[in-house]
């Protein structure tokens, strides 16, 4: 994970800051639970969110739903939302939202505060298990909580 990181951040300091184990259980995935309308975390602009699967997840199995940048910026000037679609009574869904899926141990990485991103509800008798952790980067908390342990 670190080198992933690296590559993609270039060598800052970083540390994880919050830890969640998360088991979402079949829903109406028209009924708000689970973070499942597409919405922004409101978190400091330089963490991050790792997500690891603990199972192999799938769209059926309630993988989580991520909206690119761009596609992102597009809809929040058509919506003029700033925090979540919940307003607008529905989840978002088409062609534009991908599925962090994929097998057990998968790692997505992604910035909460840049991008729509929700919770997809698993089909009946199915469950997603996740262990999420926000790394914040380069900031001072993260260079004091580094030194504890360096």
């Amino acid at each position: 994970m670190q080198e992933i990181l690296n590559s993609y951040y270039g060598k800052v300091s970083y540390a994880p800051i919050q830890w969640h184990a998360w088991l979402n259980l079949p829903t109406d995935p028209d009924v708000y639970a689970y973070s499942n309308f597409s919405h922004f975390d409101e978190m400091n602009m330089h963490s991050v969110r790792i997500s690891v699967n603990l199972q192999d997840t799938c769209a059926d199995s309630g993988a989580t739903r991520v909206i690119d940048v761009e596609t992102t910026k597009k809809i929040v000037r058509k919506f003029k939302f700033t925090h979540t679609s919940l307003p607008l009574g529905r989840r978002l869904d088409g062609p534009f939202v991908e599925y962090a899926g994929g097998p057990l141990g998968t790692i997505i990485i992604f910035n909460p505060q840049r991008i729509l991103h929700a919770a997809t509800a698993p089909k009946l008798a199915i469950s997603r298990d996740a262990l999420q952790i926000v790394v914040d980067l380069n900031s001072k908390e993260t260079k004091a909580i580094k030194q504890l342990f360096d």
